[in-house]
């Protein structure tokens, strides 16, 4: 009898516990889509004329991967003033700023970490789009 009551109560708490997992996923994923979605609006509104989400160049580099080649916290004092940036002597700014003639990056100083992140998110999630619709290729 002590042993099924224990028993009970072991599966009672991993039943807890994996509902509390489930749960926290889902609240993540769902913060994570409404960054993107908030993302993508300001991608839309002040980034897509000289920026792609994909890899491509337009006027200025393509943003597919970007926190692969810097960290968040270089990012948003990038968005925020990226004259600053450069002018510090950080050599990927300036290699950057070179690399695509001198064009100054319109800065961004009233968007919050948070909303550059979400930026960064809708660039993620369009990422995951485009691996999602890409065929299998099997080799033959």
């Amino acid at each position: 009898m002590r042993k099924s009551i224990f028993m009970f109560c072991k599966k009672l708490t991993l039943v807890k516990f994996l509902f509390s997992f489930l749960f926290l996923l889902a609240s993540t994923t769902a913060m994570l889509a409404q960054d993107a979605a908030e993302g993508e609006t300001l991608f839309k509104n002040n980034c897509a004329a000289c920026h792609n989400t994909s890899d491509e160049t337009l006027v200025g580099p393509g943003l597919k991967g970007i926190t692969g080649r810097r960290p968040i916290e270089w990012i948003v004092k990038w968005v925020h003033n990226p004259q600053a940036v450069i002018a510090s002597g950080d050599k990927y700014a300036n290699d950057l700023y070179n690399k695509f003639n001198k064009a100054a990056m319109t800065p961004y100083p009233n968007f919050s970490e948070a909303q550059i992140k979400g930026i960064e998110a809708n660039t993620r999630a369009f990422e995951a789009q485009q691996r999602a619709f890409q065929p299998e290729v099997i080799p033959q």
